[in-house]
């Protein structure tokens, strides 16, 4: 709704697989990634295999470490 009115949201995102199967994960990410806002997604599953189709910058935070 924001983006019809030309505001850029920003999208924050919890634990996204926690209670999604995979497809309503990808349902969600590619509706996003055609709005073309930025979002910020967490997740503790270690299968970037779904996100990874949207071609995403992922960061991983480890030990307090960033990659």
């Amino acid at each position: 709704m924001l983006s019809n009115i030309k505001i850029n949201p920003i999208v924050l995102i919890d634990d996204l697989s926690s209670e999604l199967d995979e497809e309503k994960i990808n349902i969600i990410l590619y509706y996003l990634k055609n709005l073309k806002i930025q979002a910020f997604i967490t997740n503790i599953d270690y299968n970037l295999s779904i996100i990874n189709k949207i071609n995403p910058m992922v960061f991983q935070i480890k030990n307090g470490n960033i990659k």
